[in-house]
């Protein structure tokens, strides 16, 4: 049997390490959480990682599916060139190729085809001074616990 949280939590720390690991994030510019006050500055890209919605379905007498949908945030600050684009496209396309080339995150809950990116948007700001870049990534990771 495991815990539910014991499987939540290995797969929200799997995924955080599949992103740390891409050339263009370090520790400090990928975070877990909600919401967060950021020097876009400091750490630029930054990604977030928002669990948002857990969808639960027996599949045997003591199986649980889980279908996790999560939601991923790139920003880059930039002046509003195409390279600045092209940069925010980048750094989202390490993201997806990493997903794409291990759809388990190195997780032994997680079906050989459980991690699909969804769907991506796009979008910028004109804050005080300069040009925010953000990309928002749909994720979904489909799970399997013994319950």
């Amino acid at each position: 049997m495991v815990n539910y949280e014991v499987m939540l939590n290995d797969v929200i720390d799997r995924l955080e390490g599949s992103i740390k690991a891409c050339t263009s994030f370090t520790s400090e510019s990928v975070h877990v959480d909600y919401f967060r006050t950021a020097d876009y500055g400091a750490d630029d890209p930054i990604c977030l990682i928002q669990l948002q919605r857990d969808e639960f379905e027996a599949i045997g007498p003591h199986l649980t599916q889980h279908t996790l949908e999560f939601q991923v945030i790139v920003k880059h600050t930039g002046e509003g060139t195409k390279t600045n684009l092209k940069e925010i496209v980048l750094y989202v396309g390490e993201i997806v190729n990493k997903i794409e080339s291990d759809r388990t995150l190195g997780s032994t809950y997680v079906d050989v085809d459980g991690a699909t990116v969804i769907g991506i948007e796009y979008s910028m700001s004109t804050p005080s001074s300069g040009v925010i870049y953000s990309a928002y990534l749909t994720l979904t990771v489909r799970a399997i616990r013994n319950a």
